[in-house]
Order: structure tokens, then sequence, then C-alpha cells
């Protein structure tokens, strides 16, 4: 079900792929190749998938957002003025009214943290800032293993609605030809 839906928008997990470098038809096939292609879940994603709920307890247990007080996980959410656009964040960090003040993006590595985070990541959540029309969002990288935390890292990023209108609307317009 989430492959089909993933085919009619662009989501925030795969707009990387429409970004950076090569040229933009080069970008385009890149994108369409990717979600055309079902992937079976490896081992590293499973490790992933496998922490998600822990890292999400630890980032609010390390209470790095003080006017977060709770933790809602979510599933797809379509951009309120732009068809096909959509992003699922791990979860949305509400405050005491229950309004959404963050959206938070986890990654579990299976192994050590690189020096910074993977500028994919950034994009992704750069993309479900703007989708969720919330000003602030935070990367949580937890490395876990048999249940103890590691090491971590929470990198806070903010939305950036120049860059959405002017780099990424263009290539999502354009991959949305292709569904």
């Amino acid at each position: 079900e989430w492959y089909r839906v993933r085919k009619m928008h662009v989501t925030a997990s795969q707009v990387w792929r429409l970004l950076g470098s090569g040229s933009e038809e080069k970008r385009l096939n890149r994108y369409i190749d990717a979600v055309n292609i079902q992937k079976p879940i490896n081992q590293k994603m499973q490790h992933g998938i496998d922490n998600e709920d822990a890292a999400g307890k630890l980032f609010m247990d390390l209470k790095l957002v003080r006017r977060a007080v709770d933790l809602e996980t979510c599933g797809l959410i379509r951009h309120p003025n732009h068809s096909g656009v959509a992003a699922s964040p791990d979860a949305l960090l509400l405050d005491k009214a229950g309004h959404c003040i963050a959206c938070l993006e986890i990654k579990c590595p299976s192994g050590a943290l690189k020096d910074k985070p993977d500028s994919r990541y950034i994009e992704q959540l750069k993309y479900q800032l703007e989708v969720c029309q919330v000003s602030t969002g935070y990367l949580f990288e937890a490395r876990i293993e048999s249940g103890s935390l590691l090491e971590w890292r929470s990198t806070k990023v903010l939305r950036d609605q120049d860059h959405f209108n002017n780099d990424v609307l263009p290539m999502v317009k354009r991959a949305l030809k292709y569904k």
C-alpha cells in the first residue's frame, strides 16, 4: 500500500534524488528509477525500523526541545497547496496545547555515526517541514545496540521556503508529470 501511495506523490524520503549533482535529466531519471523499484528491506533498514520507537523515546527523555511535551507518530501528510507533494515524518513534536511545533526524523544506523549528518537526510527533513508547514525540525541520529544507546546526535533544521520554491518544487513538478 505504501509503495502504491508513494508512486502518486513525490515524498520526502526520495526528494534528494531530484536535487544535487548532475543534469536535470539525470536527476529526474535517478528519481524515476528509484521509485519504480520496490526494494526489499535489508538488514540495515530493519535495524533502523526496530530501533525507531526507542530512539523517539530517548529524544523526548533527553528533553532537547523544552516546549515539546508529546511525540505523535503520523502517516502520510499531503502538502496543503501542492498536489503530489507529501511526506511521512517519523513523528511530530507537540506542545502542551497539542499543536505541532516541529517535525522529527529519526535515523538509527547500525554502525558509528559519520562526522556530519548526511545531506540526504537534511533535504528529507526540509521537505517534511514544507509539507507540514512547520518552521523547525530535528534530525535525531541514535546508534542503539542491544537496547543501549551508544551515541547520538541531534541536528536542528529550519524550514527554507526559498529553497523549496526555487530549487525543489520545479523538479518535483517535473517528476510528477511521469507519475
